[in-house]
């Protein structure tokens, strides 16, 4: 399962020769899971309010082709593999035909108002499981750099995300 959400590439998401500008990718995917979070985990302010928060550890875009100007793009968030306190998340960038265009990923991490880092919230780690998909839709081949996907069919939107980033942390 995974959460969607759809944006269309303007003028200022673009740079002086025209092509979408990397950081727009890693901006929506905040953007996205901020929207995930918003709609799937009501302790989230007070989660925050007390001090509680979400860091973004690292985050990457691997572009597959160039955006065009008001071209509308769709952007799916699962989560990947989940520590104490880290959850991967990966996201895929697809037009209206649902061809990729870009996919990348991001850790957070989650920390107590002295920036020490803590347990992932309750609520956080239910969505988190909500949208998982490690480790029940892959597993670790006897190469370390490749993955296999139980039930994978080409060309299948749901089962794609798995082969590119979903085990980030691996």
């Amino acid at each position: 399962m995974y959460f969607e959400s759809d944006t269309t590439i303007l003028i200022g998401d673009t740079t002086c020769t025209g092509f979408v500008d990397p950081n727009w990718y890693i901006a929506q995917e905040g953007r996205v899971r901020e929207l995930a979070l918003c709609r799937y985990v009501s302790s989230a302010l007070a989660d925050m309010s007390k001090g509680d928060v979400p860091i973004t550890r690292d985050a990457f875009v691997a572009i597959h082709r160039e955006a065009r100007l008001f071209e509308p793009i769709k952007c799916w968030l699962a989560f990947g593999s989940a520590r104490q306190s880290s959850i991967k998340l990966v996201f895929e960038f697809r037009d209206i035909d649902h061809a990729l265009v870009a996919s990348g990923g991001q850790t957070i991490a989650f920390a107590d108002s002295k920036h020490r880092l803590i347990r992932i919230p309750g609520l956080w780690r239910q969505f988190a499981e909500k949208f998982s998909m490690a480790p029940k839709l892959v597993e670790r081949s006897p190469r370390d750099d490749v993955f296999s996907v139980p039930g994978y069919r080409s060309g299948d939107p749901a089962f794609s995300w798995a082969y590119r980033a979903v085990l980030m942390a691996a």
